[in-house]
């Protein structure tokens, strides 16, 4: 993998068929690296391994990481996704943490070793994050015996609380996927400053774009082509590589947005940037 990488997270193509999105990505835009996504116990069980590590392996593609998505979250708002999502829930958060356990068994199969999830919003309290931790334990003990890692998605809360839960952990099988749009989406803080906050930890990174302005107070802000909204893509990158980052760089759309037609624009303009 080249530093700076473009990559695609394939959910953003097809969100139900990690192989249909990796062959497009690879066949119309020569994207050799992406992310994958399994998005609730349903689908990871569904997950032919097999069949996905033989398509990597016959386009040339890299499967950087396994994103794990969480059943029983209400992402109609921000306000929703926080109560609802997370390890910390009351009802849904153990059964979460048993499915990211059993993501690292699908994960290893096809031969990656990089889960990637939003476990959070982390609690502000003491006693909340040491819950999470229990309940992010044993899969941490999988990685740590597999080399592997588990990269947790900015945003559901200020950076500066998720590095002092990373520092509290102290596991080095912990690390970040940096997502500056989501910093906006949640009203938790400013993107490019918190790639100073968590720089050294920053793993891979998903690049979406998003206009400041919200239909209602509650409600995500507008996604827009990468470069045309408010996170200030150009000051992202510049931030990143002034802290050194080498990683991959992946083009993520919610929901895909846009459709393969819009990822293709922003994988461009990228490339346009990085020359």
């Amino acid at each position: 993998m080249t530093p700076l990488e473009i990559g695609v997270c394939t959910w953003s193509i097809d969100r139900d068929d990690p192989s249909a999105g990796m062959q497009l990505a690879a066949d119309r835009l020569a994207i050799r690296t992406v992310q994958i996504g399994a998005f609730g116990a349903g689908a990871l069980h569904e997950f032919d391994v097999a069949a996905i590590a033989k398509l990597a392996d016959q386009l040339g593609v890299a499967i950087a990481a396994l994103f794990v998505g969480f059943d029983d979250v209400d992402t109609s708002s921000p306000t929703q996704a926080a109560a609802t999502g997370g390890l910390a829930h009351p009802q849904f958060g153990a059964a979460r943490a048993d499915l990211l356990s059993s993501a690292v068994t699908k994960a290893h199969e096809m031969r990656v070793n990089v889960l990637a999830a939003h476990i959070g919003p982390v609690p502000e309290d003491a006693a909340g994050q040491r819950l999470v931790l229990e309940r992010l334990a044993p899969t941490l003990d999988q990685l740590d015996t597999n080399d592997g890692t588990l990269l947790l998605e900015t945003g559901a809360e200020p950076a500066d609380r998720l590095n002092r839960f990373l520092d509290e952990a102290n596991r080095p099988s912990l690390a970040i996927n940096y997502d500056p749009a989501n910093f906006l989406g949640h009203d938790s803080g400013d993107p490019v400053r918190a790639v100073t906050t968590l720089a050294l930890r920053i793993q891979q990174v998903h690049l979406k774009d998003a206009a400041r302005k919200r239909s209602s107070q509650d409600a995500w802000p507008e996604p827009c082509s990468l470069g045309a909204g408010d996170v200030n893509i150009p000051r992202v990158i510049s931030k990143l590589r002034a802290k050194g980052y080498q990683g991959p760089l992946f083009v993520e759309r919610p929901g895909g947005h846009g459709g393969i037609d819009a990822v293709a624009a922003d994988v461009e303009y990228l490339r346009t940037m990085l020359v």
